[in-house]
C-alpha cells in the first residue's frame, strides 16, 4: 500500500535545490550522452515533483492491495458478540483477498444521495429530500436475493481504515469514471449451504469530496455491472454544509460485504 508520509519524507531527504532542473539541463547540454539517456534523467527528476505536486493540491486518493495466497491481516476489528452487541477484537483475518485504503485531505461533509434509475420490476420509493446514506432492496423486498445495495462512507469513516473484501474478490477495472475515482469487482464466496455466490461492486471515490460510494448488487438477482453503472450515473448527490460527524478510530480492518442486516 502507497504511504504518503514515508514517500514525502524520504523525497524530502534527498530533494533538489529549486534550480536543480536547470543544473541539469545545463550539464546534459554538453553532448557524450544519448538522447533517450537524457530524457531518462529528466523524467526521474520530474516524477517525484509531479506526485508531490498532486499531493499538495490536497486531493485525496484511493489505493488497493491484492492479498498473496493464503495472507491474514492481523489487527483489531470490531466483530459480533451475539444477536446485537458488538466489541472490538484482535483478530487474525484468514480469507481476506483485497485491500482497499484511502488517502483523505481537508474537511470532511456530510454526503448523501438520491436515487434515480433502480433495477427491478418493483422497488421502494425514495422520496426524502436531504437524501440517503444507504439503501439495500431485494427481490421479495426486504429479503431473496439483493437487487441493488448503496452506501456512502464519509471522509471520516475512511481516514485510517483499511476496508477489506473476503472470498475470491477480483479488481477488474481501477480508472476516472465521471466524477469519481472508480473501481469494479467481482467477488465469488461460498453460501451457508455451499452454493456458489457471485456480487459485484462498483466502488466511486471522490478526490474532491472525500466520500466513497459503493453500489452492490447479486448477480442471481440479474444485477451485473452495467446496471450498477445505471444506478451509479443517476444518483444525485447531496454534499452538504455540515462536518462529517468525527470517527474515534480504535480498529484496524473493517469488511464491505453485499448482505442483509
Amino acid at each position: 500500500m502507497f504511504d504518503k508520509e514515508k514517500y514525502m519524507d524520504c523525497f524530502s531527504q534527498v530533494r533538489a535545490p529549486a534550480d536543480a532542473l536547470e543544473k541539469v539541463r545545463e550539464r546534459l547540454r554538453g553532448g557524450g550522452m544519448p538522447r533517450n539517456y537524457r530524457s531518462l534523467i529528466i523524467a526521474g527528476v520530474l516524477v517525484p515533483l509531479f506526485v508531490l505536486t498532486a499531493m499538495a493540491a490536497g486531493l485525496s486518493g484511493v489505493f488497493t492491495r491484492t492479498l498473496e495466497e493464503g495472507e491474514k491481516l492481523e489487527g483489531s476489528m470490531s466483530v459480533s458478540s451475539g444477536n446485537v452487541s458488538r466489541e472490538e477484537k484482535n483478530v487474525s483475518i484468514d480469507g481476506a483477498s483485497l485491500c482497499v485504503s484511502f488517502d483523505i485531505q481537508g474537511e470532511c461533509k456530510e454526503v448523501y444521495f438520491r436515487p434515480g434509475w433502480l433495477p427491478g420490476e418493483e422497488h421502494p420509493s425514495y422520496t426524502d429530500e436531504e437524501g440517503y446514506s444507504n439503501i439495500i432492496y431485494g427481490t421479495e423486498g426486504n429479503k431473496g436475493d439483493i437487487l441493488c445495495s448503496v452506501t456512502v462512507y464519509t471522509g471520516e469513516k475512511l481516514k485510517d481504515m483499511n476496508y477489506f473484501f473476503s472470498g475470491e474478490t477480483r479488481l477488474l477495472v481501477q480508472d476516472d469514471w465521471l466524477d469519481w475515482q472508480r473501481l469494479e469487482l467481482v467477488q465469488s464466496l461460498t453460501g451457508a449451504e455451499g452454493e456458489a455466490q457471485k456480487n459485484n461492486f462498483l466502488l466511486l471515490f471522490s478526490p474532491e469530496h472525500s466520500y466513497l460510494l459503493v453500489v452492490a448488487g447479486d448477480d442471481a438477482a440479474g444485477t451485473g455491472m452495467e446496471e450498477l453503472e445505471r444506478v451509479a450515473g443517476d444518483l444525485e448527490i447531496n454534499i452538504t454544509d455540515k462536518p462529517a460527524i468525527a470517527v474515534k478510530r480504535t480498529t484496524d480492518f473493517a469488511n464491505i460485504s453485499l448482505a442483509w442486516g
